[in-house]
């Protein structure tokens, strides 16, 4: 995906979030399937809003408390003193952490705890919501979970919006079963659509969407 395509669910989805930071909700958890375009709607976000967008998952505290203290005060610092730094600090900030369904239950608990400084918003989205969360403790700090989930008509939307493909119905079915809606699936299945198609409409032969979209499908090993 080059481009935001604004669907439906997404877009619904946008606006949550943007009315979580106007008030001022502390720690805002954002649930989606893989290739739901949440990583996307986050880079959106960060276009219209002054916050702080780490896409890559972050492994060890060190990786961790070296890349927020660079950013935020271009400084290296340990957390205690990323900590007392953002106490100190008179300015807000909006931080918004992708994959954390990657992260271990150390930088977890990190977040929890940085989740008690009064001038600090954490957005925070994953593909599924780790037992950490789930633990009363944790969740109580969560002020709203939001939950992407796309359906039918915003992959009919995304389909023709994207890659300009007018699809029947079967086939649109058929690329909803194929794909799951992951709309990382999807681009491939339709890229290699397209060149299937020129290839048949340039020899002159004849070819139903759907048995192009089987051809594709069986190129990226999707079909068996």
């Amino acid at each position: 995906m080059s481009a935001f395509i604004a669907l439906n669910s997404q877009d619904l989805i946008l606006k949550e979030l943007q009315a979580s930071i106007r008030h001022l909700d502390k720690m805002v958890l954002l649930i989606g399937k893989s290739g739901s375009g949440k990583s996307f709607l986050l880079e959106h976000l960060a276009k219209t809003l002054p916050l702080h967008l780490f896409l890559k998952p972050f492994f060890t505290e060190e990786d961790f408390c070296l890349s927020l203290s660079k950013r935020l005060f271009n400084k290296k610092l340990s957390f205690t003193e990323l900590y007392e730094a953002l106490a100190r600090s008179n300015e807000n900030f909006i931080l918004v952490f992708d994959e954390l369904g990657l992260y271990d239950e150390k930088l977890l608990e990190r977040l929890r705890f940085l989740s008690e400084l009064k001038n600090l918003q954490l957005i925070l989205s994953t593909h599924k919501k780790q037992s950490l969360l789930k633990k009363e403790y944790f969740s109580s700090r969560i002020s709203k979970e939001l939950v992407l989930k796309l359906d039918s008509k915003d992959l009919l939307f995304y389909v023709e919006k994207k890659h300009d493909v007018f699809l029947s119905k079967r086939a649109l079915n058929f690329l909803l079963k194929i794909s799951f809606l992951n709309l990382r699936i999807v681009d491939k299945i339709l890229k290699s659509f397209k060149q299937i198609r020129l290839y048949y409409k340039d020899s002159a032969k004849s070819k139903k969407d759907l048995f192009i979209l089987k051809l594709s499908a069986l190129h990226h090993e999707l079909l068996r």
